[in-house]
């Protein structure tokens, strides 16, 4: 195959199983693998690899932006359609849907390796624009729970963790951040489309009007990624398990799974919270509360476009370590924050250093992988970690919180304390990784 722009025009067959450029930090307890083997370099741009990016951000735009826009959703059900439940219980909407995101890359992972990306992002679109439109006609609690929750989060699970590992083998390890960060700018422009599309139209058009629209948005753009992403057929593969023994043997692997739990665990308690916090911690008005989500969203595009600049001079493993410690600092810096102005700038800096935690985990994955033969596998294994926290992180602060009464000091202390544990488990892996390697070159 031609490596560079311009020369995937025609589609053709192109094996996603191609082999990471570069050399793996520490691969404890690794048994024999394929990567020894002489394989077809990636595309590593070119159309089709620029495609990929173009669909797999129409794919983040869909399935993050929307969980990353509940804060809206989470704002009006508390204060309308399902007022007579807590935070807590609402919450449960937003993290089972964005647990199901995450959680079913580990099957989506395996199916993706075998060579079914076309099915999976046609079965996964399909399921995220019906969803929506089934949540135009919810009214109950039951009813938003099925539609939001479960049909929606189901179809981004099997979108979201191919379209990151299809991008993942289209590039080599040098150009691999940028093609992630770039895909991942979906993740921030979603969360800034839908909560102002909500925030203008419901009011005048009401929740169903509202909701179909937002539903005709993800039918058009996912449109373009049922294209895109199916531009080349992948060739079929033997099936594989849905968890790869080997990985959970090497223990920096097993260290940035729990990492990933407790980042994730603390990452959604402001998402989810900032409406709240706006309006009644800090005196906005509900409509300039909405619109918080907006700001904070534009600034974690600003955060996801400097990762690759960060990568230039650190690994990912240590941009995750950084960006989780100043995250933790923001978080314990908000208990005293107590104006419009000063909120304004938390939101600021939690979009601009969170996120890029949502880009980096699938290029750690594949720096702690030897190869890329099982990456879907792979980064499905440390998605599934982490939708743990996903699921239980905001209902608990919920839980341990009082919002309409200002009282948000348990949520925050608990976001705290898990984002600082992530920090000392990255710090783990990085000093394991380093003696491992002082350990080689002394033999």
């Amino acid at each position: 195959m031609v490596k560079g722009a311009g020369t995937e025009n025609a589609p053709h067959e192109y094996d996603h199983s191609s082999t990471k450029e570069g050399s793996v930090l520490s691969h404890e307890n690794e048994g024999p693998t394929s990567s020894a083997q002489e394989q077809p370099a990636p595309p590593d741009g070119g159309l089709y690899g620029w495609l990929v990016v173009l669909g797999a951000c129409f794919v983040f735009f869909n399935t993050w932006g929307l969980v990353q826009a509940f804060g809206a959703y989470q704002s009006y059900y508390t204060t309308k359609t399902l007022r007579e439940n807590n935070a807590s219980t609402i919450s449960w909407i937003g993290t089972i849907q964005a647990w199901l995101l995450v959680s079913v890359g580990v099957i989506s992972g395996p199916i993706f390796d075998q060579g079914y990306l076309r099915t999976l992002v046609f079965a996964g679109s399909s399921m995220i624009v019906f969803g929506v439109m089934m949540l135009s006609l919810a009214r109950s609690y039951y009813q938003i729970l099925l539609a939001q929750s479960i049909c929606i989060g189901l179809g981004s699970g099997l979108l979201f963790t191919p379209s990151v590992a299809q991008v993942t083998v289209t590039f080599s390890a040098k150009r691999r951040p940028l093609a992630l960060g770039l895909s991942m700018v979906g993740t921030g422009a979603g969360g800034i489309v839908f909560p102002i599309v909500f925030n203008q139209l419901e009011p005048r058009i009401g929740f169903g009007w509202t909701t179909r629209v937002i539903g005709f948005i993800s039918l058009a753009t996912l449109s373009i990624s049922v294209v895109s992403l199916s531009w080349k057929r992948t060739p079929r593969k033997p099936p594989r398990a849905l968890f790869e023994m080997s990985a959970l043997k090497q223990p920096t692997f097993v260290i940035y799974g729990v990492s990933a739990f407790l980042v994730f665990t603390a990452y959604w308690v402001p998402w989810f919270f900032i409406p709240l916090y706006g309006e009644f911690g800090v005196g906005a008005t509900a409509t300039f509360s909405s619109y918080l989500l907006a700001i904070t969203n534009a600034c974690g595009i600003v955060g996801r476009l400097i990762t690759p600049l960060f990568q230039k001079r650190f690994t990912s493993l240590q941009t995750i370590l950084i960006m989780t410690i100043l995250g933790d600092i923001l978080i314990w810096s908000w208990i005293s924050i107590h104006t419009i102005g000063s909120f304004v700038v938390f939101c600021v800096f939690w979009g601009l250093f969170t996120g890029p935690l949502a880009v980096l985990p699938a290029s750690a994955v594949a720096d702690l992988s030897p190869n890329l033969n099982s990456i879907g596998t792979r980064i499905g294994m440390i998605w599934f970690f982490s939708s743990f926290g996903n699921l239980i992180g905001a209902p608990i602060a919920g839980a341990v919180s009082n919002p309409t009464q200002n009282d948000f000091l348990g949520g925050q202390a608990y976001a705290g304390a898990c984002m600082a544990g992530s920090a000392v488990l990255t710090a783990a892996i990085l000093f394991l990784l380093h003696a491992d390697r002082s350990k080689k070159r002394e033999n």
